[in-house]
This record gives C-alpha cells, sequence and structure tokens, in this order.
C-alpha cells in the first residue's frame, strides 16, 4: 500500500466508517480492520 492509502485506512478505521474507493487497494482490509465497499466505475448508468 502506498503512504496515503495508509493513511486513509488508518481514518475510516480510527472513526469506525466504511472506506469507499474506486480501486481494490483496500480488498485486503475488508471484515478485518475495516468495511471497504468497491465502486466499479465501468457499470455507471448516467
Amino acid at each position: 500500500m502506498k503512504h496515503n492509502d495508509l493513511w486513509i485506512a488508518a481514518t475510516a478505521h480510527a472513526i469506525g466508517a466504511t472506506l469507499v474507493s474506486t480501486d481494490r487497494d483496500f480488498d485486503h482490509l475488508d471484515g478485518i480492520w475495516l468495511r471497504f465497499r468497491y465502486v466499479d466505475q465501468t457499470s455507471r448508468s448516467d
């Protein structure tokens, strides 16, 4: 993980937030250290 991703994950963990992202960098933390939801931008229906 990159340094900025670590800060983002730590903040989400500290405040009990669900982390939402358009990339899969946080997949390995889901259910272990935080809640993570992936948003697939290719499936948008604008």
